[in-house]
């Protein structure tokens, strides 16, 4: 295989230009650390065609599409892009046997739609080729890890699994953090509402429903850097935590509020937190549970925790009529939400040594 030289780009082809080539070939185009040499193009009408047009970029490459996989061969490229609507085994071996290195999309990662026979010559090509397919050697050895893992852990039988401890502390930490979404997405108008008794202002239904829509579209919106930012730090616990904090604190502040618009921050800002709050929690789980223990713990967090859809509500309005405000209901609703917080960073992200492992559960 050709071996690139610090001091210069790799030199990549592009397999195909239709809907997922056309923007991997935009993405090759503008990058500084690769060089795009070759375009193989599938259809008759698209041999000569500039790949910039292909891609759609605004200056033209000076490189233009062929059907002639010899020609692209000669250019001696590093890497290969490979992305057919229709895969053929036998292009994808003379790749590999040029010492092309492939990076491939869909079922060519995990190897998972070939046949034993097409995954032999695909492997034997790499071995002649010195060439490597992305994601291929990497998932095996991955698979094989957690099988391991697995292997070396104890195996608990079903009941023992829905009755560990661990579980059912995430249960009671993402019921206080969804009770908080109940309470606060039913009962949300009637806060708004009471404005005008305790701030007398004086909004129409459809200024109330605007009014009451505000938190869940900020919410919407923060929740998606927040979950990018634990994704690309790999930290869980405080991720869930900070928001049930947040939350906890600011839903029974909001009662305190002197002005309807810092009272509707208060209320934002809680929303905000449950919101972030929930996609990041179901990283926990998974960080210990696999296999049978995954689905069995994930299903019992799940159906405990989502009682609050039921309890919430009622909770809430049986507390509001009994004390004639919504003061200690939301009280409620911030106190479950801190303790959802303290049961997260107890519990950590995963089982400490000398927890035993569910069946089927990995501590990585």
């Amino acid at each position: 295989m050709s071996t690139p030289a610090a001091a210069r780009p790799l030199r990549v082809i592009q397999w195909t230009t239709g809907n997922i080539g056309r923007r991997s070939l935009h993405a090759i185009i503008g990058r500084n650390d690769m060089e795009l040499v070759g375009v193989y193009a599938h259809g008759p009408d698209k041999v000569g065609v500039d790949a910039a047009e292909l891609a759609g970029w605004s200056e033209p490459t000076g490189v233009t599409a062929t059907d002639d996989i010899e020609a692209l061969l000669a250019l001696r490229p590093d890497a290969c892009c490979y992305n057919p609507l229709w895969p053929n085994v036998d292009e994808l071996v003379r790749l590999l046997e040029s010492g092309v290195n492939v990076c491939s999309s869909a079922a060519w990662i995990t190897g998972g739609k070939q046949s034993p026979e097409d995954l032999d010559r695909i492997r034997r090509a790499c071995e002649e080729g010195n060439s490597t397919i992305f994601g291929k050697r990497w998932l095996e050895s991955r698979l094989e890890v957690e099988r391991e893992a697995a292997a070396a852990g104890q195996h608990w039988p079903l009941r023992k699994t829905l009755t560990h401890p661990r579980i059912w502390a995430l249960a009671f930490a993402y019921f206080g953090i969804t009770y908080g979404l109940y309470a606060v997405g039913f009962f949300l108008p009637t806060i708004v509402a009471g404005f005008q008794e305790q701030y007398g202002t004086h909004l129409s239904v459809v200024e109330r429903g605007l009014v009451t829509s505000v938190p869940f579209v900020v919410a919407a919106i923060v929740m998606v850097p927040w979950a990018r930012h634990a994704d690309r730090t790999g930290e869980r616990v405080w991720h869930v935590a900070i928001p049930a904090i947040v939350g906890g604190v600011s839903i029974p502040a909001a009662l305190y509020m002197t002005d309807p618009y810092l009272a509707m921050l208060a209320v934002t800002l809680s929303t905000c937190s449950v919101i972030c709050a929930l996609p990041v929690f179901w990283a926990l789980p998974s960080t210990f549970l696999t296999g049978v223990a995954a689905a069995a713990g994930i299903a019992l967090i799940n159906s405990l925790g989502n009682l609050s859809g039921f309890g919430g509500p009622y909770i809430t309005g049986w507390l509001t009529d009994l004390t004639g405000s919504s003061k200690l209901a939301l009280w409620v609703v911030g106190v479950l939400s801190l303790c959802s917080a303290v049961v997260v960073v107890g519990l950590g992200a995963r089982p400490k040594p000398a927890e035993e492992p569910a069946d089927g559960a990995v501590c990585r």
